[in-house]
């Protein structure tokens, strides 16, 4: 597989950016980022760029595990753009925007340029061969026959069956957006990705993803089979043991009871599930707690190790400067300065006394303040703890009480059986002709069951013959994927990272293991942990295809970032930078750590920041806040030109 290289993006007419007409980015190797605050149209510009490679956008309200099918997840998506980009573009400007985009694949050189409300077709598509310098595309083809060839070009260069398979890894692989769909999490994605990365035929892929939803088809078939199987089975033998009743009084009562022990148990399930999820919000509670509890602790041992240890900035004294300026004077003029270098001591002394001072009692009530957030902490931790013991008193009280209404009602059910058959009152002369249908409907029910368990069977058979292979490839390339992609998530966790290929009934994929423990629910780790290990399995797969200057497009999800993380993500990204590829990516300019870390690492050469605070008008709060903004962009301008 070889993944495509950015050269330029043209976003033109587009009206959410009112202050540029036209926005030409250059794309150098490495890291591009556009930086600015909230709402100015950062997650706009990562639909863009994806839309001007694949003319689609994602509807967020589309779950690729319910389409589970690329064809049809694509088509299904081929119309949103237009939705989308409503509202963004002017109504006047909307025969006029447009987005164009120079990239190569491999020898060839590709530019594209599309409109935003026409997906139909392509404006302009051009391919050269970058070895003899010749145009490969008639282009005298009409929009449609552009956007047909530029489809076909673009899988074979790529090197998948289908364009659609890449529109797929765009939008699962490649982009990190505000959507935030993780594959770790979702089986029917990480499942696509194995058969596309680990070296399996795509038509393979093609196939498997086929045979999947044949599977499901007939299981579903099977299913809704088995349900009708099952009631017509049980009204069968109500109607075969039922009897005209002499007591429809005991019946009524006995019925009566029946359904009174049947809702208290529903209500115990009810509480049972809703005991167990509260658990599993305390155990979490208890692990982030945990974690605050921890770096604070870390932040108190920093402190007061630095109690003393303090640098004295006595160059920002006013008077001092002063007394150097007059020096300075006098020194030319050839006066005696004895007495003012004695002055000039006695002020640097004073200063540096007083500034040591303010600053030992500025740490020291910075230890008090953190000692006391710690036993806050500890206080809220010890209430958990107490929470969920009686949280889990309570479930062992709830599964004793299910363990003997079910029983009682097993036992009900057992004594009662002519009385609870005879509460169907129908009459004798009835009875013959409604069992001969039933027997008919339950007899090709079944056989349809047969037929459908069958053909499930024989694809299956065939998908396991699929995900031998991609067993045996994933294993063969272990090897070489496991340690990239361990090197990025414990560059940011800093806890020890593996996977494991697993099986499922919902098919292979690869699990998140922390600290030797699976982590197969998105709630057993935190916010930020879930975003950026799953970009880090992204950032893996992407070297692993060995393509020179692959891309990884990326929302950066900074509001989720715990202070103690920001430097790491920005070193995982760095890191990815510096194997040779790009990131191209939205920031907020708020987000210091994660930028300066980045600017600090990759420097100018191998990173560039766009300000969209020059490309559309800023809010009043923002107006307001503009120094702020200003003097965050200079810090990362200062780093990225080698200043601390």
């Amino acid at each position: 597989m070889i993944l495509p290289k950015i050269h330029e993006v043209i976003i033109s007419d587009f009206s959410l950016y009112k202050l540029k007409s036209e926005v030409v980015l250059n794309m150098n190797d490495g890291v591009f980022c556009l930086a600015g605050a909230n709402g100015l149209g950062k997650s706009t510009f990562i639909s863009i760029f994806s839309y001007a490679l694949t003319g689609i956008v994602v509807d967020p309200k589309k779950n690729f595990g319910s389409i589970n099918s690329i064809p049809k997840f694509v088509k299904e998506n081929e119309k949103f753009a237009i939705s989308y980009f409503n509202g963004r573009i002017d109504e006047s400007k909307r025969g006029l925007a447009y987005v164009s985009v120079k990239f190569s694949i491999g020898d060839f050189a590709y530019y594209v340029k599309r409109s935003f409300f026409d997906t139909s077709g392509l404006i302009e598509f051009s391919r050269i061969d970058k070895t003899s310098g010749e145009e490969t595309i008639d282009q005298s083809l009409t929009s449609y026959g552009l956007l047909s060839h530029y489809k076909d070009s673009f899988a074979k260069d790529v090197d998948v069956t289908s364009f659609e398979q890449y529109i797929f890894l765009q939008s699962f692989v490649l982009t990190f957006d505000e959507s935030k769909k993780l594959i770790f999490w979702d089986d029917a994605v990480m499942n696509r990705v194995l058969y596309l990365f680990f070296g399996i035929d795509p038509q393979k892929a093609d196939t498997a993803d086929d045979l999947r939803n044949k599977i499901a088809k007939h299981e579903s078939n099977m299913r809704n089979l088995q349900w009708s199987i099952t009631q017509n089975v049980r009204l069968l033998n109500e109607l075969i043991s039922t009897v005209v009743p002499e007591n429809s009084e005991n019946i009524e009562a006995t019925i009566a009871e029946l359904e009174s022990k049947e809702e208290e148990l529903k209500k115990l399930y009810e509480s049972l599930h809703s005991n167990q999820s509260e658990i599993k919000g305390c155990e979490l509670n208890i692990n982030d707690v945990s974690l605050k509890t921890f770096n604070l602790k870390k932040q108190y041992d920093e402190v007061f190790n630095n109690l003393y240890n303090v640098d004295v900035p006595i160059e920002k004294d006013e008077r001092i400067v002063g007394m150097l300026r007059h020096i300075s004077r006098r020194i030319l003029n050839d006066e005696d300065v004895t007495q003012d270098f004695e002055n000039l001591k006695y002020r640097i002394r004073h200063v540096s006394e007083q500034l040591k001072s303010n600053a030992k009692d500025t740490n020291i009530a910075l230890l008090q303040s953190i000692d006391e957030n710690v036993q806050k902490l500890q206080n809220e931790l010890n209430e958990l703890y107490l929470k969920k013991e009686r949280l889990v008193e309570e479930l062992t009280q709830i599964n004793n009480n299910i363990n003997q209404i079910t029983s009682y009602i097993e036992n009900f059910r057992t004594q009662n059986e002519q009385i609870i058959a005879q509460s169907l009152k129908i009459k004798t002369a009835d009875i013959d002709k409604r069992i001969e249908a039933l027997k008919s409907i339950i007899n090709k029910d079944e056989l349809k069951k047969e037929e459908d368990t069958k053909i499930r069977d024989e694809n299956k058979i065939e998908l396991s013959t699929i995900e031998k292979e991609i067993r045996k490839n994933y294993h063969n390339a272990e090897e070489r994927f496991l340690p990239i992609f361990k090197n990025y998530a414990n560059s940011f966790i800093g806890l020890d990272i593996d996977v494991e290929l697993k099986s499922s009934s919902k098919g292979i994929g690869l699990v998140l293991k922390v600290n030797n423990t699976e982590r197969t629910e998105r709630f057993q780790l935190s916010e930020s942990q879930q975003y950026f290990i799953d970009i880090a399995l992204r950032f893996a797969l992407i070297e692993f295809t060995s393509s020179s200057k692959a891309f990884m497009l990326i929302d950066t999800p900074e509001g989720s970032l715990d202070i103690a993380y920001e430097s790491r993500a920005g070193k995982m990204f760095a890191d990815f930078v510096q194997e040779g590829f790009d990131v191209i990516m939205t920031a907020n300019i708020n987000s210091s750590q994660l930028l300066l870390q980045m600017a600090k690492k990759c420097k100018r050469e191998k990173m560039k920041i766009e300000r969209m605070t020059s490309w559309t008008i800023l809010s009043t709060v923002q107006q307001e806040e503009q120094d702020i903004i200003e003097g965050a962009f200079n810090n990362i301008e200062e780093a990225l030109d080698g200043s601390d």
